[in-house]
This record gives structure tokens, C-alpha cells and sequence, in this order.
């Protein structure tokens, strides 16, 4: 299926995928397995996203790279014993696309409740993911209703992995004065000190209640990362030793990615008929 705007096409492991080329040029491309958005290409500019080279394409399987959906948890704060949630690693439906008057695109993503979802977790939800690009924008919106009859806890991310040349000359700011937890060190409370948070081996931060925005720096490039309805920022990268042991980690693949993410650590309630939203805006300055 196809039209001026977007295309379906059978992708990688013979998953589903749309291409979205947006009036100024841009393209984005999304798998519907997980509704991952594996590849954002501003108009004149590089690939801004990561996906290892031995990802797993399969239907049982994420995707390594892009920017999964976590949801109904976050890692493993909650119920699941599925690291970040089901739906990652489920199929969604795209629900079109329209061009923007700026030139750039949206295009819409859905996932609700089915047996295969029940069968894991007892409740009604929906989830909308919609992609935005234009000009040297990006934007992902994600909804969560609750058409049920019951409240549910949930938290989740948009998993962000940005590509990078050398992550030794990677840095993040503007998290500075900042509380964390780091989950190599036994979740122990911390202060960010430094000005830039540097990667010299396994780095896995969350940032709970961190500011709206961050940037990511390597050498003249900057990416500005923001987030609204997401109260944390988590930055990880597996360094050598952990990216070593992943099986879906081409090898050195860590020094090629640094995760930024828009997240939702812990899980809150939401009451039936209500509606969250989160968004995570990505800017090359």
C-alpha cells in the first residue's frame, strides 16, 4: 500500500513497516512490530537514530534501536516479568498519515487491547503514538486511555537511541544539579556534580523529576531533547562489558548509540475513561 505521502512494505524478518517522506523531503520509518521508529533522516541531513546491525526482527522480539514504546512498565517496576512491558514487542496498527503545513508529516500509530494483550495483562487500554517530522524536528505524542471499567498502574518511555560516531566523545547537558538514581550502584541516590554526564563504561541513570530539556553534544553537533507529561530522563548506554553480553548488540555497537529517554519510572494510576499524555521533541540545532 502506498501514496504520495507514505508507503507499507514488507521490512527486515518480514515485519511491516511505513515509510513516511514528508512534502520538505524528510523521511521517518516506523515498524508497526511495536510501532518502533527506526530511522529519522531530516531533509540534507544523516540518520539521526540507532539500530544494531544483529537486532532481532522477529514477532516475539524488540527491536534494538530506535525508539521502542514501554509500556505498561517501565524496566521492571511492575507486575511483568517482561522488561518493559508487552507492547514492544507486539503489532500495532497504522492509522494513516496527513502532511503538515509546514511542510513536514504525521503519521499515526494504534494499539489496544486484544486477547493476545489480556492474556498478560487483565486490562483495557489504548495507546496512540503520533510521529511528527519537519524541518529538523521530530516529534512522538503518546496517549494512554483507559476505556475500562477498572483502574490500572502503568509507567513507560519512549526508549530512545541516538546515533552516535564515537560515544566516548558524546556528552548530555543540562542536567546538572540534578537528582539520580544509578542502577549500577544499587539505585543509590546521587547529585549530578559535573556539568556533562560522560560515558566511560556502563552508564544507567534515572532522573526523576528532571527538566524539560537536554542536549545531546558530539563535537559540533547538537541534538536539543525535550519532553512534556514525562516526569524523568533516563540515559543509559551498556558500555563494553554489557554490550558484549547482548545478544542483539552487533559487537563494539555501544560506542555507536547513546540513550536519552522520556520516561515514566514509576507507575501511576489511571481511573477508567481517563486519558495521559506524554511527548519527547527531538532538535538538531
Amino acid at each position: 500500500m502506498s501514496s504520495n505521502l507514505y508507503s507499507i512494505e514488507t521490512g527486515l524478518g518480514g515485519l511491516p513497516k511505513v515509510t513516511v517522506t514528508a512534502p520538505d523531503g524528510g523521511r521517518e520509518e516506523v515498524y508497526l512490530h511495536g510501532a518502533t521508529v527506526t530511522s529519522w533522516v531530516p531533509a540534507g541531513e544523516a540518520e539521526q537514530h540507532y539500530v544494531s546491525k544483529t537486532s532481532f526482527f522477529e514477532a516475539d522480539k524488540p527491536i534494538r534501536g530506535g525508539v521502542p514504546v514501554c509500556f505498561p512498565q517501565f524496566g521492571a517496576r511492575g507486575g511483568l516479568s517482561m522488561m518493559h512491558g508487552f507492547v514492544r514487542q507486539m503489532g500495532w496498527m497504522f492509522a494513516g498519515a496527513e502532511a503538515q503545513e509546514n511542510g513536514g508529516a504525521t503519521a499515526h500509530l494504534v494499539k489496544m487491547t486484544n486477547e493476545e494483550t489480556r492474556a498478560l495483562w487483565p486490562f483495557d487500554f489504548s495507546l496512540c503514538l503520533d510521529v511528527t517530522l519537519g524541518g529538523r524536528q521530530l516529534e512522538l505524542a503518546l496517549s494512554v486511555t483507559n476505556p475500562g471499567r477498572q483502574p490500572f498502574l502503568f509507567g513507560g518511555a519512549l526508549h530512545t537511541y541516538f546515533a552516535a560516531s564515537e560515544i566516548g566523545d558524546v556528552a548530555v547537558e543540562g542536567l546538572q544539579g540534578c537528582a539520580y538514581t544509578d542502577q549500577t550502584s544499587g539505585d543509590t541516590p546521587r547529585v549530578q556534580d559535573e556539568a556533562l554526564v560522560r560515558f566511560d563504561g556502563l552508564v544507567n541513570r534515572v532522573y526523576a523529576g528532571a527538566p524539560q530539556r537536554a542536549v545531546i553534544v558530539e563535537g559540533r553537533r547538537r541534538v536539543v531533547v525535550s519532553k512534556t507529561g514525562f516526569p524523568d530522563v533516563v540515559v543509559w548506554n551498556a558500555g563494553a562489558e554489557k554490550g558484549a553480553a547482548l545478544e542483539d548488540l552487533e559487537p563494539e555497537g555501544y560506542r555507536k548509540y547513546v540513550c536519552v529517554e522520556a520516561a515514566k519510572v514509576n507507575q501511576t494510576l489511571l481511573q477508567p475513561g481517563e486519558t495521559w499524555r506524554g511527548a519527547r521533541g527531538i532538535s538538531l540545532e
